[in-house]
């Protein structure tokens, strides 16, 4: 018997390999897209579900600042509270108190 030569056809060789690499570049794409898009949904729950407690102590001494009436440091000034501020503008017709 005599051998039989294999020839490869080369054309259609790299066209199977260009092929392959664009369908494994699609699927690295796609996986990083998901993966992404899931960390991002993650982070996001994780910020929901974690109240920013450094924000509403904050907000706290403020709240509590504004409703105190109390001497400022190093000044010979009171600092009074909102309602009593109002009080005094209004009792003077609209004009602050000296």
């Amino acid at each position: 018997m005599a051998a039989m030569k294999n020839e490869v056809n080369g054309p259609l060789m790299l066209t199977i390999g260009a092929i392959s690499a664009i369908l494994l570049v699609t699927a690295a794409v796609a996986v990083d897209g998901w993966y992404k898009n899931v960390e991002a949904e993650e982070i996001v729950t994780k910020w929901d579900n974690s109240p920013n407690t450094w924000l509403a102590d904050i907000r706290e001494k403020q709240e509590e600042n504004l409703n105190e009436a109390h001497r400022i440091p190093r000044a010979p000034r009171y600092r009074v509270t909102i309602a009593d501020a109002m009080k005094i503008v209004a009792k003077n017709g609209g004009k602050l108190a000296e």
